[in-house]
């Protein structure tokens, strides 16, 4: 529970430092039918995300959280997350950091191009 909340900290204060206030789902599967799994397309606040990026990192659904020309959360296997934002938001890398999550530079291999 602790390395969720981790993540999902981490995540958010990125989203938050970046000025993006909502992100919208997108490659939705939901193999196990989880009835948690969010639509196609449905924008989730920053407020709404915390759920769905825990069932995500949990493995109920896959999906991926993108705000077109502004950023994107993707989850890949064994706790690897990816964030891209358009700006260096400093506080949050140190907030990961305080958070004992390493943070570098790589591509995600989730990106589409949106």
């Amino acid at each position: 529970m602790r390395v969720e909340n981790a993540y999902i900290e981490a995540a958010l204060c990125f989203l938050h430092e970046a000025g993006i206030a909502s992100l919208n789902v997108r490659g939705v599967e939901n193999s196990r039918n989880d009835p948690g799994a969010p639509s196609e397309g449905v924008t989730l606040t920053l407020e709404e995300l915390h759920m769905p990026f825990r069932d995500v990192l949990r493995a109920h659904y896959e999906c991926r959280f993108e705000k077109a020309g502004q950023g994107f959360v993707h989850f890949g296997d064994d706790y690897h997350m990816y964030i891209g934002v358009n700006t260096l938001c400093t506080g949050a890398i140190h907030n990961a950091i305080e958070l004992g999550l390493f943070v570098e530079d790589f591509t995600s291999p989730c990106h589409s191009a949106n």
